[in-house]
C-alpha cells in the first residue's frame, strides 16, 4: 500500500517564501498542514485560505503563540498521514527532492530521517560555511503516538528509538536570512515603475540577474 505523507508547516509572516516552498513539495504532499501564528499580518494567511478553496489537501489552523515547542506539538497532532515532513515557511527543497523523499518512505527501511541544509546569508551569493554540513534532525518521520517535541528556542523531536539516517540526496535551502534582499528588490521595482528612466526590458533583465 502506498505510504501517505503530511507536509507540515509552523508559520508566521512567511509570504516572501511560502509559495515557493509549497510549490516544491506539491507533488509529494497528500495533505498540507499549517499552524499559523495568530499575529500574522503580511497576507500569508489570506494566501493560504485562497489556496484552500481549490485544494482539499490544505488544513489551516490559526493558533495563539505560546512557545515554539507548543506550536510544533500542536502541528504534529493535526497531521493524519503515515509520514510527516516538517518544513519552515522560509525553507525550500530542490526541484527533484520530492522524488527522493517518496522513494525513502516507500522503502520503509527507516522511521526517521535527518535532512541536510544550506543557510543563505543576506544574498544568494553568500552561504554560511561555519560548519561543513548543517543538519535538521528528524524532519522526515513516520508518525507515531510517541513522537513529540521538546526544548526551548529550537524544537527537538523526541519519542523515537530507531537510529536515524541522513537523507543526503535532499537539500533544504533556508532563505530566511535574505528577507532584507527581497525587500530591497521590491522597493527598487516599485521605484522604477513610477519613473521614466529605465525601460521595462532593463528592469526585467536586472530582476532576472538577481
Amino acid at each position: 500500500m502506498k505510504q501517505t505523507i503530511s507536509v507540515a508547516y509552523k508559520v508566521y509572516n512567511e509570504i516572501d517564501f511560502l509559495p515557493l516552498s509549497v510549490e516544491q513539495v506539491d507533488k509529494l504532499a497528500d495533505e498540507f498542514v499549517f499552524v499559523v501564528d495568530d499575529r500574522t499580518d503580511d497576507g500569508m494567511l489570506e494566501w493560504l485560505r485562497e489556496r484552500a478553496k481549490n485544494d482539499e489537501r490544505y488544513k489551516i489552523y490559526v493558533r495563539k503563540f505560546d512557545t515554539h515547542v507548543g506550536q510544533k506539538n500542536y502541528l504534529l497532532k493535526q497531521c493524519t498521514k503515515d509520514w510527516v515532513l516538517f518544513l519552515d515557511g522560509d525553507e525550500v527543497l530542490g526541484d527533484e527532492d520530492w522524488k527522493v523523499i517518496r522513494l525513502a518512505i516507500e522503502l520503509k527501511e527507516y522511521n526517521i530521517f535527518t535532512l541536510e541544509g544550506i543557510h543563505f546569508l543576506y544574498s544568494l551569493k553568500v552561504i554560511d560555511t561555519a560548519l561543513p554540513t548543517h543538519l535538521w534532525q528528524g524532519r522526515l518521520v513516520r508518525r507515531t503516538e510517541e513522537l513529540h517535541f521538546k526544548g526551548e528556542n529550537h524544537e527537538l523531536i523526541a519519542g523515537w528509538k530507531q537510529q536515524h539516517r541522513i537523507l543526503k540526496e535532499v537539500t533544504v535551502y533556508h532563505l530566511g536570512y535574505v528577507r532584507q534582499l527581497i525587500r530591497i528588490l521590491r522597493k527598487y521595482e516599485e521605484d522604477m515603475m513610477i519613473q521614466q528612466i529605465h525601460t521595462p526590458e532593463f528592469l526585467n533583465t536586472w530582476k532576472d540577474w538577481h
